[in-house]
């Protein structure tokens, strides 16, 4: 066995760990000769220590790689003056949140960098790309970091993707080795045309260490006593600092794909559970008087808490109270006025969403709207032009095709249909919350919350052949209706829920995906492709995170003057883009991708799997003949005319191929000394087979054998 040999020649003959022969034996490695206790101990029983410390994507990638780049990418944005870093600290502050805490509120002061945890890293990563869109000044710069944080967001999508199959880990494979690539051009071309200096935040760290040095120096009897200077934030007190790639954390990112083969998915051996429960002892600890007791006093609040929470002393549990229906106002109160702003505070039954059901909308008659008071008392406004024929069409068609199916797309109802539909007190009932329940690509159940305040975009499936997989909308309205068509057999009145949106357009002519590093673009659909209009909640597919982009500024060419259909914290403008935040979550992320085991949609979008496969694999690789149906596709289908424009691209012709990650390309019972009992003769014949110089310093020291 080839470290055995080593290591007999260190202790028998006193040959220097660190000297040439051995390095010429185990340098191509980068391994030593020690040997841990581990292997000796167990590796008789198959027990391999190294395979058992699996990657910590929080700590190696979240507060690891994306932090040191995003550290590095903000004294790049200092270096260009308090402009660029205004305008830094607007974008984070004017991205939208989404989901209960899936993408949170970003601070004022973002390249400050203060206070902030692996979660807010993780939602940075996830929205970094239209915040840096333009933010450079130099378009060959703004590219490659475009690139660069695009196979970032990728390759922590699929780290901590909870369920993987084999097309998942040929793009996985793919997405670590091109992460490499445009890791290292950043590092090259952009990086040194940057004067970075440390930040405030480095500052202040580096006088402190100094601070420390200097009053231990000070106690011995040795040295001055340094104080931090008043001008010690100046820019020729500031230490340079340069992008280092060289770092542990870094080049392990080449291990997880493989991991996840050997191990399975990384979320099991996530370090993140433990961490969330400093956030319950800080809960506890600001509940005593912080004295050197509090850990007495942590220990009783834990003791109630877990008394309190104990299922055997809950009480039984009443049902609730049932709600008095509304309609009509009570004697001694004003009317409301017909609006669309629903108090967010108020209550709203909608609690008993039950998870088979696709949607859940309350059915109170708290909030009525009287149709033609709304549209009278919005007269001028676009958005309610052709208001009530647009929502007789669109009810009158749900009650012919009848309860479950959906309405006939071609139906076009004459004038005298629908004067038989019947709206009851031609009334719409206002709502503020929607539920909507979908199985994610893992086949769990998950929920997303629509609101017409803070979360109201949504995503629907577009018509087959689309050129994107994918429609999206604004909601403005929740409401219910009752309503039947008169002289049909059935002409009992039927809740109807109805949502009144305001469609966007998918921008085709704005590449996206890993090539040209952008998110898929949409745009609010002007005035002549009727923007606004009704559909079924049953058509909502989920919620959906649409991120301004920035760097094309507002205008009011697709909605003039006020509207009742923008926003309330909104002006008489919208921006003329927005991003899709296609790595909000796991599931978004798998929608774009395709393959999502989940996903009712066959193949989901193609788009992202075709530019990683065709960007890394030669046609003589075979890997997609290999990688399951999902990736099963001809050359030509990998080659998407409209996403490979030289001119859009960010690869030269002249790179050189990638070499995919050989998993059988490193035998680690040979490197790390131990092998099975039945293997030993075959492990140390491959050992011995080092060719070159190794095979040199072998025969001179041939026969000398481990004490």
């Amino acid at each position: 066995m080839l470290l055995e040999r080593i290591r007999g020649w260190i202790f028998g003959r006193g040959i220097a760990p660190e000297g040439k022969r051995v390095e010429a034996l185990l340098g191509a490695s980068s391994t030593s000769p020690t040997q841990s206790a581990f292997s000796k101990r167990l590796g008789s029983f198959g027990f391999d220590i190294y395979r058992a410390l699996v990657p910590d994507v929080m700590h190696e990638v979240e507060l690891g790689v994306w932090k040191s780049t995003l550290t590095h990418l903000v004294r790049i944005v200092v270096s260009l003056g308090p402009s660029t870093v205004n305008t830094f600290n607007a974008r984070f502050a004017n991205i939208p949140t989404f989901g209960r805490d899936t993408i949170r509120r970003f601070g004022a002061n973002i390249a400050g960098l203060k206070k902030l945890a692996a979660r807010d890293f993780e939602d940075m990563l996830q929205c970094a790309i239209p915040v840096f869109e333009n933010l450079l000044g130099s378009e060959a710069h703004d590219r490659l970091v475009r690139h660069m944080l695009f196979q970032l967001a990728m390759m922590h999508a699929l780290a901590k993707l909870r369920l993987h199959s084999e097309a998942t880990l040929t793009v996985f494979e793919c997405v670590i080795a091109s992460l490499g690539r445009a890791m290292r051009a950043f590092a090259s071309k952009v990086c040194p045309d940057y004067d970075t200096r440390e930040l405030d935040k480095e500052v202040e760290a580096r006088q402190r260490r100094q601070a420390r040095k200097s009053s231990k120096s000070k106690a011995s009897g040795r040295g001055q006593d340094v104080r931090p200077s008043a001008h010690s934030k100046g820019h020729a007190d500031r230490a340079r600092k340069d992008f280092n790639l060289n770092t542990y954390k870094f080049h392990s990112l080449g291990d997880y794909a493989t991991t996840v083969r050997l191990v399975g998915s990384l979320d099991g051996p996530s370090t993140v559970t433990g961490e969330l429960e400093h956030r319950r002892v800080k809960r506890f600890y600001a509940r005593t008087n912080k004295n050197f007791q509090f850990g007495l006093q942590i220990a009783r609040h834990e003791r109630r808490e877990r008394i309190v929470n104990d299922p055997r002393r809950q009480p039984s549990s009443h049902p609730p109270p049932p709600h008095t229906k509304g309609g009509k106002a009570r004697r001694g109160r004003p009317r409301q006025h017909t609006s669309l702003r629903l108090d967010p505070q108020e209550p709203e039954d909608i609690s008993s969403c039950s998870p088979t059901a696709h949607t859940e909308i309350s059915e109170e008659l708290r909030h009525p709207l009287e149709i033609n008071g709304f549209v009278y008392d919005n007269e001028g406004d676009p958005a309610v032009e052709d208001f009530i024929p647009k929502l007789h069409r669109h009810v009158y068609a749900r009650l012919v095709a009848g309860a479950g199916s959906p309405p006939d797309k071609d139906l076009a109802p004459t004038e005298r249909e629908l004067a038989s539909l019947r709206i009851r007190h031609n009334r719409l009932y206002m709502h503020r919350r929607m539920l909507v329940n979908y199985t994610s690509y893992d086949m769990r159940r998950e929920q997303d919350s629509i609101s017409t305040r803070c979360h109201p975009d949504i995503m629907l499936l577009a018509e087959p052949g689309s050129i994107h997989p994918y429609m999206y909308a604004r909601v403005l309205g929740m409401f219910h209706v009752s309503a039947y068509v008169a002289g049909r057999s059935n002409d009992e009145p039927k809740l109807l829920q109805v949502l009144w949106i305001r469609w966007y357009n998918f921008d085709e002519t704005s590449p996206w995906g890993p090539e040209s590093g952008r998110l898929p673009r949409v745009s609010f659909a002007p005035l002549d492709d009727d923007p606004f209009g009704f559909i079924s909640p049953d058509q909502v597919l989920r919620g959906v995170h649409l991120i301004p982009a920035f760097a094309h500024g507002l205008s009011d060419s697709a909605l003039p003057g006020y509207s009742i259909a923008r926003l309330e914290d909104e002006e008489d403008e919208d921006f003329c883009y927005y991003y899709v935040g296609i790595f909000v979550d796991r599931d978004m992320f798998m929608r774009f991708l395709g393959g999502g085991i989940g996903h009712g949609q066959p193949g989901g979008s193609m788009y992202m799997e075709s530019q990683v496969l065709g960007e890394n694999q030669s046609p003589e690789d075979g890997h997609h003949a290999d990688a399951g149906p999902e990736l099963a596709m001809d050359e030509d289908e990998l080659r998407i005319p409209s996403l490979q424009d030289p001119e859009l691209s960010d690869e030269s012709d002249e790179e050189e191929p990638t070499v995919l990650l050989d998993t059988a390309m490193l035998d680690e019972e040979m490197d790390y000394g131990y092998v099975s009992s039945d293997n030993e003769e075959e492990a140390g014949a491959e050992g011995e087979d080092v060719g070159g110089d190794a095979d040199a310093v072998m025969d001179e020291y041939e026969g000398f054998a481990a004490p």
